[in-house]
């Protein structure tokens, strides 16, 4: 099955056109030499803002003239529902050059491509008289993700093309014409789809190579949305969970004796994030001095001793809510109260500073420590946090 009917299209003319003429000879010491000689065209092209093909993605996304071009022109599509003439015709002369340009890059010529007038590669978008102001970039690019797909995919096929078309060349000075047509197809089919893209039309392209394929038919149309908002709303949540992850705090775990604590061997040192922290001590079955504070029935407390040094000249906040005890039957508790330095928390605790964190948990009776995890959270990094457990054995 050939590449034309993978999706029906309608046969009418479509408003894009990409045509290229095929060389019987090519010079082999261009082509030997082809990335070095292409290092100044490269640089022309970024300048004006072409982007890589390599991908299926659009020419029109590089960084350069063509992308502020590129934004003036939706921004006259949807104040005005029509393309300002010159800049049409702007955006479509820096096209026309990029793909005679991508053309060179693939062997398919070897002159450097002229920036005006007729050449081996023709490009040409019949300028609308009206555009889709809703159908702007977003919807634009929803429904065409479908074809970025498909080309992103067979990018990979031209470029093993494009390495044995050069071999072929150094020995044959020949093109192979098959894969000439692949790639000047493949090239015809990116030059549509950045053509819808970029609202230079509002016919939306088929899936294909051929010169003939024109506009997609309604159906393919339908499906190419919906297969396209699929995938968007999936790269979206992929997205959203990794930054999620990323803003998640790390965890750094630390074994440490609980019978060691209570005779007051300290853990081992930790640093996190520039942090210097040991769990100094726990007191368990603590009774405060004064008396004032009393566990529940069937409950005791228990003190833990955290020494902190901050190397870093950011502020740390300490809240009680960010101590956690997970015990022997299964229950997580907050720390009933949190003093900083003597300071009951929340407390912001300057960089540079050394600190003794105090943290009183209420646990039951029958119940023995398993986990003290808390949350270093810097002020200067919007909220950020690193956790550290203290594993008690």
């Amino acid at each position: 099955m050939s590449m034309e009917t993978v999706v029906e299209a309608q046969n009418d003319d479509f408003p894009v056109r990409f045509e290229a003429d095929y060389k019987d000879r090519l010079s082999r010491l261009s082509t030997a030499f082809r990335l070095i000689l292409a290092i100044p065209l490269v640089i022309v092209v970024g300048l004006l803002g072409g982007g890589t093909p390599i991908w299926g993605v659009p020419a029109g996304l590089g960084f350069g003239l063509a992308s502020g071009l590129l934004v003036f022109h939706w921004l006259a599509v949807l104040i005005r529902g029509r393309p300002v003439g010159w800049v049409f015709d702007v955006l479509v002369a820096i096209q026309r050059f990029i793909y005679r340009s991508y053309t060179y890059f693939f062997l398919i010529s070897d002159h450097y491509p002229p920036f005006e007038g007729d050449w081996q590669i023709r490009y040409e978008v019949e300028r609308p008289e009206r555009l889709s102001r809703w159908r702007l970039v977003i919807w634009k690019t929803v429904s065409s993700v479908p074809h970025f797909v498909a080309l992103s995919v067979l990018s990979f096929a031209v470029a093993v093309v494009v390495l044995i078309s050069w071999i072929a060349i150094l020995f044959s000075g020949r093109f192979p014409k098959g894969l000439h047509d692949f790639v000047i197809g493949w090239l015809r089919w990116t030059a549509r789809v950045s053509a819808y893209w970029m609202s230079l039309t509002d016919d939306f392209p088929a899936f294909g190579f051929s010169a003939e394929t024109g506009r997609a038919t309604n159906s393919s149309y339908v499906i190419s949305c919906v297969v396209g908002v699929i995938i968007s709303l999936a790269a979206v949540g992929l997205f959203t969970l990794a930054i999620v992850s990323a803003l998640s705090p790390g965890t750094t775990e630390v074994n440490v004796s609980y019978e060691g604590l209570q005779r007051g061997q300290a853990s081992e040192l930790v640093v996190v994030s520039d942090v210097l922290l040991t769990l100094e001590s726990a007191d368990d079955d603590y009774v405060s001095a004064d008396r004032l504070l009393a566990p529940h029935v069937g409950e005791r407390f228990v003190l833990f001793s955290i020494d902190i040094i901050i190397a870093r000249s950011e502020d740390l906040f300490f809240h009680r809510s960010e101590f956690r005890l997970k015990d022997s039957v299964g229950e997580t508790r907050r720390a009933e109260l949190v003093t900083v330095n003597g300071t009951v928390a929340p407390v912001r605790l300057a960089g540079g500073s050394i600190a003794t964190i105090q943290v009183l948990f209420e646990v039951n009776d029958s119940a023995r420590p398993l986990e003290l995890t808390f949350e270093l959270t810097f002020i200067s990094d919007f909220g950020l946090s690193d956790r550290v457990k203290f594993v008690l054995e």
